[in-house]
């Protein structure tokens, strides 16, 4: 039996090491704490995913996108279910929950990975050497060098708000940037580009909220594999909330890989280059005001870069 290591405890590594298992290898899990809790927003592409490899998806439905500006005026809206693309939130500690089912018989390796060789060696913090057919990084740490672009620190916290419609808002405009997510029941995530919230109490009213920062420094690397190391999710890229297509993407980069037969497509590659460019773009942009924030929406306006996160071109 092909044994696979997967590097990382977080969905991604949950879901890596469900899809090696269902494919016949033998799993060997390594990785050490869980990180905290915040919302996610899952897309049509990720819905298709889960329906097919878990039977179904767990969070709320939501309607689609829309953007206001800092008075509160309708920006834009972006209306996904008209497009038949499916929207849900749930929180990472309930995405972990529903990802962990079946995943009783894998290996769990409590620590970090210190150094990976190509040859298939996982070395942990213990000292303790594993060796695998298959070695999938899963985890954020990048593990070698990195292009970097622009530095962004997010505020995360879960208040309760007066707002009842059930839509995914934005607060966009040249010194703020926020999003607020509906989980249900009055319950709502709430990241923000700032710890002053006034904006968003003007719209929902007075809230409550204790916020702590969301470290989301950005790199990025066109090299997958090394040897038997692939990498994937955040050890490849990361995605500021702009593009709501962290997880997305990864969780449907890496079903695609499986599915290949360990492949990578050129399709695969050249939608990665995209979104890395869609990332610069956005960051180049922040703070800059109405007119040119507007430009990075054109895409979406068109049709068809919503349809390109989701998936489903």
């Amino acid at each position: 039996m092909a044994k696979a290591i997967v590097v990382g405890n977080g969905a991604l590594g949950l879901f890596t090491a469900r899809r090696a298992r269902d494919m016949g290898m033998g799993v060997v899990m390594v990785g050490k704490g869980k990180p905290p809790d915040r919302f996610i927003v899952l897309q049509e592409n990720v819905i298709r995913v889960l329906e097919r490899v878990y039977g179904g998806y767990p969070g709320v439905r939501v309607k689609g996108i829309r953007v206001l500006d800092l008075k509160g005026r309708e920006w834009r809206r972006i209306e996904s279910e008209k497009r038949g693309l499916r929207m849900a939130s749930v929180s990472y500690g309930d995405f972990l929950a529903f990802l962990e089912e079946n995943l009783k018989d894998v290996e769990r390796v409590e620590g970090y990975a210190t150094s990976l060789d190509p040859s298939g060696s996982v070395r942990t913090e213990s000292g303790r050497e594993i060796n695998g057919d298959h070695v999938f990084v899963a985890a954020g740490k990048p593990f070698r060098k990195v292009v970097s672009y622009k530095h962004k620190t997010f505020y995360l916290g879960f208040p309760r708000l007066s707002a009842e419609e059930d839509w995914i808002l934005q607060i966009n405009d040249s010194h703020f940037y926020a999003v607020v997510t509906p989980f249900g029941q009055g319950r709502y995530a709430l990241a923000t580009a700032s710890e002053d919230v006034s904006p968003l109490k003007e719209l929902f009213g007075d809230f409550e909220w204790d916020p702590f920062p969301l470290d989301l420094s950005s790199y990025y690397t066109p090299f997958w594999r090394k040897g038997r190391i692939v990498y994937l999710g955040d050890s490849v890229r990361r995605f500021h909330p702009h593009t709501t297509q962290g997880i997305n993407r990864a969780i449907w980069i890496t079903d695609r890989f499986f599915r290949r037969g360990l492949k990578f497509s050129p399709w695969d590659v050249f939608g990665e280059f995209v979104f890395f460019l869609e990332g610069i773009v956005l960051d180049s942009l922040w703070g800059s005001g109405r007119r040119r924030i507007r430009l990075s929406y054109l895409p979406m306006d068109v049709g068809f870069g919503y349809t390109l996160m989701a998936g489903t071109l």
